[in-house]
């Protein structure tokens, strides 16, 4: 087959689609899929295209319901069994850098415990902390805190934002309310993972160079380009950037992720090109390419891995893989491997504004 990532592309999706409406069980699909592709490796054996083909795009189905039941199922310990009981005392690692508006703090918490009549229940699942004033918190706390848990809710607008779905997919049943942060007590800090407390240190650094190098609104401006975070500009600089239409100059996206591979690709090219025993040993045009990845990579990991980000990066990543193995010119094949883990991810989970804005 000229194009094979095509199809399983679709199947995938298949899948994915059939998950999201129906609930299966996880062990039997997974006994399923164990025998699907031992019989793959028996018609492999065999030299059977034809079946092997089949196999393929069923498992390639099981796989993509096996993937959206990940964001689905949730056993017994899941916090969600406590929703609207009372106010609970809970436990737990702030595991994503937190969302500061003006007035307004958003925390995704992975929950460890709760305590109940002087009682330690372990717990597990995500929860939304929604505070009423901007109070730093940092990715790795240890926080505890006194609040009723909530399911969250949408509008309900015929064919509007479905908000419940998007948080659900993000692993997110359950929500709390604070009022403000003195309710909120830090018993540990850097308790998350080290890479990722280290580039939160790095971003805030970072942040904190552009604050006292530049003036409002640029400095802000300048955060968003470099950060992604554009929860800082001022409400009436937003206005027109969405009157004007060009909220995308502010937005990380392709646009970024492709500077940082040209330029990149530009400088390694280039310092290669100075050696004639580089010149003579390797070749310079596929090494450069191999190089530009890691500079688009860590520039991904700096800027907060945001939806748009990591599908640009996968999207960069894939292309140049395709110019190493020379199918650089099969644009539809390396339109297939993106999407595998993306595109759907990004459909299903992009907020067309601002992320957590809404917290109501």
């Amino acid at each position: 087959m000229e194009r094979p990532l095509i199809p399983l592309l679709v199947y995938f999706v298949a899948g994915i689609t059939i998950g999201n409406y129906y609930q299966f069980p996880d062990l039997p699909l997974l006994i399923v899929l164990l025998i699907t592709l031992m019989l793959m490796l028996l018609a492999l054996l065999k030299k059977a295209t034809r079946v092997i083909a089949v196999l393929l795009a069923f498992s390639s189905i099981v796989v993509g319901i096996l993937d959206i039941n990940l964001y689905k199922n949730q056993g017994m310990k899941h916090i969600v069994n406590y929703i609207g009981k009372e106010k609970l005392i809970i436990e737990g690692i702030i595991s994503d850098n937190p969302d500061v508006s003006t007035d307004r703090t958003g925390l995704i918490v992975t929950t460890c415990r709760l305590i109940h009549d002087d009682a330690i229940i372990p717990v597990e699942g995500l929860v939304l902390l929604s505070i009423n004033d901007n109070q730093e918190f940092k990715y790795g706390d240890f926080i505890r805190f006194k609040t009723k848990l909530k399911m969250p809710h949408s509008f309900q607008n015929p064919g509007g934002f479905d908000y419940v779905r998007q948080l659900r997919y993000k692993g997110i049943m359950a929500r709390g309310f604070i009022k403000d942060s003195s309710a909120i007590v830090v018993l540990r800090e850097n308790q998350g993972d080290m890479l990722k407390a280290y580039l939160e240190q790095m971003r805030r650094n970072l942040k904190k160079l552009i604050r006292d190098n530049s003036s409002s609104p640029e400095g802000e401006i300048i955060q968003a380009m470099i950060l992604g975070d554009q929860k800082e500009i001022p409400k009436e600089v937003m206005d027109k950037f969405n009157k004007t239409g060009t909220t995308h100059i502010i937005a990380i996206s392709g646009f970024n992720i492709s500077i940082i591979a040209f330029l990149s690709f530009f400088v390694i090219r280039l310092i290669m090109k100075s050696s004639s025993y580089l010149l003579l040993r390797f070749n310079i045009f596929k090494v450069s390419a191999v190089c530009a990845i890691v500079p688009v990579i860590i520039y991904t990991l700096i800027a907060g891995m945001g939806v748009s980000v990591v599908r640009a990066t996968i999207m960069a990543v894939t292309f140049i893989i395709a110019i190493i193995l020379g199918k650089e010119r099969d644009l539809y094949n390396i339109f297939g491997l993106n999407p595998l883990h993306c595109t759907v991810r990004v459909i299903q989970l992009e907020y067309p504004d601002r992320g957590y804005e809404v917290m109501g």
